[in-house]
């Protein structure tokens, strides 16, 4: 890898001595003028990539007292460079694609915008080769749903036939915002490469929307067919497919061959990206129930290698569902300091694994201060609500996160426990119902057959939690060691279906550490 960032290095050096016209010229005759002045011999993507990174530099508000504003106040609106919209002080929960479209317009409000300009906008010379009009057409209609239940309507954005299309607007630019600990969250640091697809998934990380990671999981597989070559793409599937377990909404037998498949293909590049054994160990730990062999291997070094984001949290989430949480405790409260976002739903995990359920309430309220629309946290708040006895709070919660309007998936087995003793306890039948009768006809992922077991408890149906909690042991799923090591199921510890299950889980996951 060292070589590669070298000579990156080299030619974002060289195109730094050239004028804005040589710049443009086709990567082929920048990498031949490059060898002839130089000596040094680069493909046309690491030019690419230069140009990339000298883009973003020239952009930067650091770089000259002419570059683009950082936010700008749209009516009522605020929204900042990197997409984020908000209304009130809170974000409005929109795809990655439509918030770039509206900052494009916003760019350029009042003036007109052709179809050719916009894919161009969006994509750059790195556009797809099926952009075409009619996707244009679609993107500006789907921005338009987005707005058109907001206070600016979808007529804010006219079209002109047979020209394109122009927004009318009152847009104002604003002082670029300071930093701060409880401004705008943090991403995962962007790595300078042209994949478009990348792009519009990494930009979807941030949301927390267990309904959407399988629109990210399309997303990442497309980035890895445009470049195979693409090691951070491997890394982020795979990670990705690990939070769909998590969340019951993949099968563990189903994701175990195509994650062992993706950390072959990791294997084979001759540089890994940084923290991949972590999410090996992960998958080791607590995909094929092997924990202690996994502390054994990886326990005393691992740790203190690990950079933030996903390789710590995957290596929090071991320590956390393999019995050592104060430890996950310990390493993911260093994280988060670090990242104000990342890791603190692992840390409320982990204090929630510790019987401290405040605590886990307030990580996950730090993290919705951060990012007020997440709804992951949200429907993890209503659970804790849920297990504190408190159904009234935990109800409104699975309602104000627009959880009841979702296409059923087997996360909904947390809503359905959620919703178990309060108002709505009627719905949570209602999904439970729908749950067993496609398990029955194997048409429902059992990812989720421990999280639809807890309901089942919550809602008193004992045969019912008995039958699903035997399937998520015998199918080695996810969701049996975090029930296993969270304190949702204690307040059925005297039913026999939590004996059978504890008992089963002593013998099968019996290499705890």
């Amino acid at each position: 890898m060292e070589w590669r960032q070298n000579k990156l290095q080299v030619a974002l050096e060289w195109l730094k001595t050239l004028d804005h016209s040589n710049r443009d010229k086709h990567s082929r005759v920048l990498c031949l003028q490059l060898e002839h002045e130089r000596g040094l011999r680069v493909s046309q993507r690491t030019v690419d990539r230069a140009r990339l990174i000298l883009k973003g530099d020239k952009q930067s508000p650091c770089h000259n007292d002419k570059s683009p504003p950082e936010s700008w106040k749209v009516g009522p609106y605020q929204l900042h460079a990197n997409g984020a919209l908000l209304l009130a002080g809170v974000r409005v929960a929109m795809p990655a694609l439509q918030e770039r479209l509206l900052v494009l317009f916003v760019r350029n409000a009042n003036h007109l915008l052709s179809r050719e300009e916009i894919a161009a906008g969006l994509y750059g010379q790195f556009r797809p080769e099926n952009c075409a009009h009619k996707n244009v057409t679609l993107m500006v209609h789907r921005l338009r749903q987005e707005l058109a239940h907001g206070p600016l309507g979808q007529d804010v954005i006219r079209t002109v036939h047979g020209r394109g299309y122009i927004l009318i607007a009152p847009v104002h630019s604003m002082e670029p915002p300071r930093e701060s600990p409880h401004g705008l969250q943090r991403r995962w640091p962007v790595i300078a490469n042209p994949n478009p697809f990348h792009y519009e998934a990494h930009d979807l990380w941030p949301r927390r929307d267990p309904f959407k990671l399988s629109r990210q999981e399309l997303l990442l597989k497309k980035s890895i067919d445009y470049d195979p070559g693409f090691e951070q793409g491997y890394l982020e599937l795979c990670y990705l497919q690990l939070l769909q377990c998590l969340w019951g909404m993949r099968s563990s037998l189903d994701a175990r061959p195509a994650l062992q498949s993706q950390l072959l293909t990791l294997e084979g590049f001759t540089s890994r990206p940084e923290g991949w054994l972590a999410i090996k160990a992960e998958i080791q730990s607590l995909l094929l129930w092997q924990p202690r062999t996994t502390h054994q291997l990886y326990g005393t070094w691992l740790a203190e290698t690990l950079p933030g984001g996903p390789p710590r949290n995957s290596w929090g989430r071991h320590l956390i569902f393999s019995g050592q949480p104060q430890t996950a405790v310990r390493l993911l409260t260093q994280h988060v300091r670090e990242d104000l976002c990342q890791g603190w739903m692992n840390l409320a995990m982990a204090y929630c694994a510790l019987g401290d359920l405040d605590a886990a309430e307030e990580a996950v309220r730090h993290q919705l201060r951060v990012e007020a629309g997440m709804v992951g946290p949200r429907l993890f708040l209503a659970v804790l609500k849920a297990c504190q006895g408190k159904a009234e709070q935990a109800t409104r919660l699975i309602g104000d996160a627009g959880l009841l309007d979702r296409p059923f998936q087997g996360v909904q087995a947390l809503t359905a426990y959620a919703l178990a003793r309060g108002e709505m306890r009627g719905h949570g039948h209602q999904l439970l119902d729908q749950a067993l009768v496609l398990t029955r006809e194997a048409m429902a992922e059992v990812g989720a057959s421990g999280y639809w077991g807890l309901a089942a408890l919550a809602l008193g149906r004992q045969e019912d939690a008995l039958q699903l909690l035997k399937l998520s042991v015998k199918h080695r799923c996810y969701s049996a060691p975090v029930l296993y090591c969270t304190p949702f199921l204690k307040p059925h510890g005297n039913t026999l279906a939590v004996r059978l299950f504890m008992a089963a889980m002593r013998r099968g996951f019996a290499e705890r550490p």
